[in-house]
C-alpha cells in the first residue's frame, strides 16, 4: 500500500477554513484511492487531515515520539485517538527533542509522497529529511502562508548536497494539488 505522508503545525491555531477545504481534498484522494495517510501522530494540521480520512474509512498510520501510550499522551501532550493506528518509538534513552527528530525520520522514509502543509520547527525537519530520502515533496503554499519555509528550502537547496530534479512543487491552489496528486498516481 502506497503511503502519502502529511506534515505541518502540530498546532491547533493553523486550523482554518483554507487548510480544512485542503485536507478534505487530500483525504479524499487518499481513501478513493485506497493509500494509507501518514502522520506524526500529533494534533493540529496532521490531526485534521488524519481525522477526515478516517471518517472517509480510510487507514491512518501515526508516528509517535513517545515509546508508549502513556508517554504518547504525559510526556507530549498529545491526544490518542482511538481510531488511529499508532506506531511507537523502541524504547530509548534519547531525550525528547531526539524522540521527534527520530520519529520524523522513520516517519518520511516510510512515505511515498509527502504534502507539507505550514509549520515551524518540527515540519522544517521533516521537509529536510524528505530532501535526504529523495521524497517528491508537494509543498502547499496556500494563501501564501507558508514563504518562510520555502526561503529555508531553496538555500538548503542552494548547498547542493543533493539531487534536486522535480522534488519539491509548489502548490498554490487546489487545481495544481489535483494536477500533482492525479500524476503521482499515474506514476504509481
Amino acid at each position: 500500500m502506497k503511503k502519502i505522508c502529511v506534515v505541518g503545525h502540530a498546532n491547533n491555531i493553523s486550523i482554518n477554513e483554507k487548510n480544512k477545504e485542503w485536507a478534505k481534498v487530500i483525504s479524499k484522494f487518499i481513501v478513493d484511492n485506497n493509500y494509507q495517510l501518514t502522520t506524526g501522530g500529533c494534533i493540529g494540521i496532521p490531526e485534521l487531515v488524519a481525522n477526515y480520512v478516517i471518517e472517509m474509512g480510510g487507514n491512518v498510520l501515526a508516528y509517535s515520539p513517545g515509546t508508549s501510550p502513556n508517554e504518547h499522551i504525559t510526556e507530549f501532550g498529545f491526544a490518542e485517538n482511538k481510531n488511529i493506528k499508532m506506531r511507537y518509538l523502541k524504547e530509548t534513552d534519547s531525550g525528547k527533542n531526539a524522540k521527534f527528530l527520530i520519529r520524523s525520520v522513520d516517519l518520511v522514509e516510510d512515505a511515498d509522497l509527502i504534502l507539507c502543509f505550514k509549520g515551524t520547527w518540527g515540519t522544517l525537519s521533516e521537509l529536510v529529511f524528505a530532501v535526504m530520502c529523495s521524497k517528491k515533496i508537494l509543498f502547499l503554499n496556500i494563501e501564501k502562508d507558508n514563504e518562510t519555509l520555502k526561503e529555508i528550502y531553496y538555500l538548503m537547496k542552494k548547498i547542493n548536497l543533493y539531487e534536486w530534479n522535480e522534488q519539491f512543487i509548489e502548490i498554490n491552489s487546489l487545481e495544481e494539488l489535483n494536477k500533482e496528486l492525479n500524476k503521482f498516481k499515474k506514476e504509481n
